[in-house]
């Protein structure tokens, strides 16, 4: 008998990495709580923070899977953050430090350059991140805490939110 030629296909993850570099003890993925699932004004509220919670997971675990899970596709941000942290863990890389303080959230009045049905301004301070590779030098990307006031653009996709876009200013 000879053996079979077929690929075997790697099967994709079902959910966002539990464990990595950046967890601490005992810390679990954020969840997508009932309100940020509703199709109201604090449903896109709160749905904003959860992305910034994803974000900071995915840093965390060097893990994009929550930001692809919530992102539409035209959002470049996310298509930014997806990309980084796909190319570092195909190095062997993880993010030291990086992790995000949530700060404040607030429905923004303004218009925006992005057309979504709701605004939300998000307060954050990320703390300083180098970017570890196993053969490599570190990579300080930043050396002192970043505080950034970001404007989350998402819109209703039918059956949940999406991000759409993130502009974000320190």
């Amino acid at each position: 008998m000879q053996p079979s030629t077929s690929a075997t296909a790697t099967p994709s993850p079902t959910g966002p990495k539990t464990t990595g570099p950046g967890v601490r003890p005992g810390e679990k993925p954020p969840v997508l709580d009932a309100i940020a699932k509703e199709h109201s004004s604090t449903g896109a509220l709160e749905f904003a923070v959860y992305y910034i919670k994803a974000l900071d997971w995915s840093l965390a675990t060097t893990d994009p899977y929550l930001l692809k899970q919530i992102s539409a596709a035209t959002c470049k941000t996310c298509e930014g953050y997806v990309k980084a942290l796909s190319e570092l863990a195909a190095q062997g890389g993880t993010v030291q430090g990086g992790r995000i303080r949530f700060r404040s959230s607030r429905l923004f009045d303004g218009a925006g350059d992005v057309t979504a049905d709701y605004i939300v301004e998000v307060t954050y301070t990320q703390a300083p991140l180098t970017r570890v590779f196993p053969t490599a030098s570190p990579s300080n990307d930043s050396t002192t805490p970043t505080t950034y006031h970001s404007h989350v653009f998402v819109s209703w996709g039918g059956t949940s939110w999406r991000i759409v876009e993130e502009e974000s200013s320190q």
